[in-house]
């Protein structure tokens, strides 16, 4: 019971500093669970099921403005890197920025930045993603398969 407990708290305190961080400058914010996954699975894709399943929960922050501008998410990302993680990608180039660190453990995490054209997304995900599965979901994912959960917007909802 102890090293659950133990190893509860250094998972949770991982996705701390990712939490500290984004709360204070995000937009958007979207909580994911293997289950919540599956349901934007609109055409029952088998791949992006297999694929969902592997996720133990996955994190996304729209970021503001100011934290586009300020690229703050780098000292985020230091802290990251105190902790262990390592470089998996870093694009920058014509106006795009990606980062993704990683760490492999018993399960294993990344968080990562990546800007697009009018959007800066920070995620968080912890799980033992079957990444030799992501060919077949390319190859199989037709457009409209999956809902777009980051089209939505609050004020769509009022």
């Amino acid at each position: 019971m102890v090293l659950l407990l133990g190893l509860s708290q250094a998972l949770l305190a991982q996705e701390d500093i990712f939490k500290d961080y984004a709360k204070q400058r995000y937009l958007q914010s979207y909580c994911l669970y293997p289950s919540t996954l599956r349901m934007l699975n609109l055409n029952d894709n088998t791949a992006f099921d297999e694929l969902a399943s592997s996720i133990d929960k996955l994190l996304i922050y729209e970021l503001d403005s100011v934290a586009a501008t300020s690229q703050s998410f780098d000292q985020m990302l230091k802290a990251y890197r105190e902790e262990g993680f390592e470089e998996y990608v870093h694009i920058i180039g014509a106006g795009q920025y990606t980062t993704i660190l990683g760490k492999e453990s018993r399960i294993d995490e990344m968080v990562g930045v990546i800007t697009l054209a009018d959007q800066v997304l920070a995620f968080f995900l912890r799980g033992n993603v079957a990444w030799q599965k992501i060919p077949t979901l390319m190859n199989t994912l037709q457009e409209n398969d999956v809902f777009n959960v980051l089209n939505l917007k609050t004020e769509e909802w009022n």
